[in-house]
């Protein structure tokens, strides 16, 4: 029998869906009528996606930035924005707002923006559907536009922000500030006082030859923390390219130390490209040290690369600092980039640093991508006149001549604030001073254990503490599945945040015959609720059945887990446990065997595990495993979210 459809308000019939909705479109009486409640578009407005991007200049936090030019478009955009009829009643379209300092599409709170960052050339993008019968031609003509920008500045400057350019996109273009974004310029501004000799205030006190020496010895500061790139490659296409995905796989560099908030070094987030560090000169003498018109010395630094992790900056320009004045030796630098390591870095002052500008591959090449738009009216209240803009240094955005006058706008504040100050930059440099001592010791003691247990010398098993009775039953077990030659291979994902590189040393350092005995890997048994059922649990049921009658012993006012990841002599990087579902119980380890060393580390503290369970929240603390020789053994008890619930 054919579907019949009826039109709700006249009550028409119509032999398909499709005639029907052609009907109601062409039908304003019927989409009016009281009690409708379809959603149909009339067939006279037809929607169209306006695009366009902003130029903009704040001081403060990027997404309160974001939250008002958002409620001012809401507000001017409301009569070209397009209305859907529901339920008698119009509704207009959304906007969608993007921005180059964001981390919402990349997903990662650890790529935010710190809120002490202000900016002289942030991008923002919004777009919605409009109107058809609106003609938006006129916005694109220089009068309109600049009409367009002095309206939203007298809005928006009293709440410190400045729309210095806009340029409307092509229907037919997809742009995404965020997305497209592949390269980030970030400027700090560095009082001379911080690199000064102790007693010495004035640049131009020290002789020519002292000059010299301070600058190259920031030069090859800011190279160790530069990213290593081939000398063929570099720019868009190398960004995309397999060479630079094996560079962030490969872990040089790994900017896990240098994140405020508990970054893992196996977290995409640490795989930062940090193209250039150095200095800006000032144009046109190439002066290395600038004085403001209050005689402020400062020397601007410039970090450009794909992203910066939080307080990224802030941390390079500390180490920076203490490499020159030598409170931290060189050797510090492969060891704050290695993946097995966590350990502090300097972090200079806040409120020194801003955002000078955002890259767009093929949209930009090496020129502003509002090169030739039409800019707001000069000047803007304190940044002064468009004659000044001759003293304004290189500048890879001066086309945009609003957006660099208010960048050197905000240096001058920066130099005269009182963080930057000679007093203040002076206890800042006793500070870090100390600080460097405290890292230098921690380094030094974890350089120290590693050469120790370097390789698997014979343990004086007198010494260690024997294994409590009832452990003993599972360590019997364990010993004899790992000679079985049966012990499970590592899955590609553990794989990651195991130290593999230590296991391949240990095994190459014995005999042929007895490498398999020596060998290490992990693998996970138990009751998954998702996935299929572990190989192990066929392999060792015994083993199992001991294991999770062990966890009774150790904790009895623990509730059963359900799942137990059973780890032979691997050591794990520094890692938060992935879970499953919306993550995991709190998590319970303890070690067996006789060995030395193998401390599990949680954030900043250390505990013995062996024969010592201990419970520890594994989903949102980093752990990983100290260094040591022997047979380890370790026993990680969990249950997955999706268990629990």
């Amino acid at each position: 029998m054919q579907s019949v459809h009826v039109c709700p308000s006249c009550e028409n019939r119509f032999e398909s869906r499709n005639k029907l909705y052609k009907h109601l479109r062409q039908s304003i009486e019927c989409i009016n009528k009281p009690g409708f409640n379809l959603t149909v578009t009339p067939a006279t407005v037809r929607p169209k996606r306006l695009s366009a991007a902003l130029l903009v200049g704040y001081k403060g936090c990027a997404d309160d930035v974001e939250r008002e030019v958002e409620q001012y478009l809401l507000k001017v955009e409301k009569p070209c924005m397009f209305e859907r009829i529901f339920n008698n009643t119009r509704v207009s379209e959304k906007i969608t707002i993007t921005r180059s300092s964001s981390a919402s599409y990349r997903m990662s709170p650890f790529l935010q923006q710190s809120d002490d960052i202000a900016a002289s050339a942030d991008v923002l993008t919004f777009s919605y559907q409009s109107k058809d019968t609106q003609d938006y031609s006129d916005i694109d003509t220089v009068e309109k536009m600049r009409m367009w920008l002095d309206d939203a500045n007298a809005a928006l400057q009293p709440k410190g922000i400045k729309v210095f350019s806009r340029r409307t996109m092509d229907p037919s273009e997809v742009f995404h500030a965020e997305q497209h974004c592949t390269v980030r310029i970030y400027d700090f501004v560095l009082p001379v006082k911080a690199i000064l000799p102790e007693g010495i205030s004035d640049w131009n006190s020290l002789e020519e030859i002292q000059k010299i020496e301070l600058q190259q010895r920031m030069k090859r500061a800011m190279k160790l923390l530069t990213s290593p790139v081939p000398p063929d490659r570099g720019g868009y296409l190398w960004r995309k390219s397999k060479d630079q995905n094996d560079l962030r796989e490969c872990g040089h560099h790994r900017w896990h130390n240098f994140c405020t908030g508990g970054l893992t070094p196996n977290d995409a987030a640490a795989g930062r490209i940090i193209d250039r560090f150095h200095v800006v000169f000032e144009e046109p003498v190439r002066d290395f040290v600038r004085t403001t018109e209050e005689g402020k010395q400062f020397i601007l630094l410039r970090l450009k690369g794909d992203g910066f992790v939080v307080d990224q900056v802030r941390r390079m320009v500390g180490v920076m600092i203490c490499l020159m004045h030598d409170y931290l030796p060189e050797i510090y630098v492969p060891f704050v980039f290695d993946s097995m390591n966590i350990i502090d870095t300097p972090i200079a002052p806040r409120g020194l640093t801003y955002l000078k500008q955002a890259r767009f591959g093929f949209h930009t090449h090496h020129r502003s991508f509002f090169a030739n738009m039409p800019t707001c009216t000069l000047p803007l209240n304190e940044l002064g006149s468009i004659e000044s803009m001759g003293e304004v240094s290189y500048d890879p955005i001066r086309d945009v001549i609003p957006s660099s006058m208010y960048a050197r706008h905000i240096v001058s504040e920066m130099c005269l604030s009182d963080t930057a100050s000679n007093e203040n930059i002076d206890i800042w440099l006793a500070d870090i001073k100390n600080t460097s001592a405290m890292i230098t010791s921690k380094m030094s003691r974890m350089l120290l254990l590693r050469e120790k247990f370097k390789f698997p010398d014979i343990i004086d098993t007198s010494c260690l503490l024997k294994p409590p009775k009832l452990y003993e039953k599972v360590l019997r077990l364990l010993r004899e599945a790992d000679k079985s030659g049966s012990w499970p291979t590592t899955s590609t994902a553990r794989s990651k945040v195991i130290d593999m590189k230590s296991i391949e040393n240990r095994v190459n350092s014995i005999s042929c015959d007895d490498r398999e005995e020596e060998g290490g890997g992990s693998f996970s048994v138990g009751k998954p609720v998702q996935g299929s059922t572990p190989r192990g649990n066929t392999l060792f049921g015994e083993l199992i059945e001991a294991i999770f009658e062990l966890e009774g012993k150790i904790a009895p006012g623990r509730k059963p887990s359900t799942m137990v990841a059973i780890n032979r002599r691997a050591g794990f990087k520094p890692h938060v446990d992935a879970g499953a579902g919306y993550g995991q119980s709190s998590s319970l380890i303890v070690g067996l065997g006789d060995y030395e060393g193998g401390e599990l580390a949680v954030e900043k503290e250390e505990f013995n595990i062996r024969y010592k369970p201990l419970e520890f929240d594994g989903w949102r603390s980093r752990h990983w495993t100290l260094p040591f020789r022997g047979e380890r053994f370790s026993l990680v008890y969990f249950t997955p979210a999706t268990s629990m619930t």
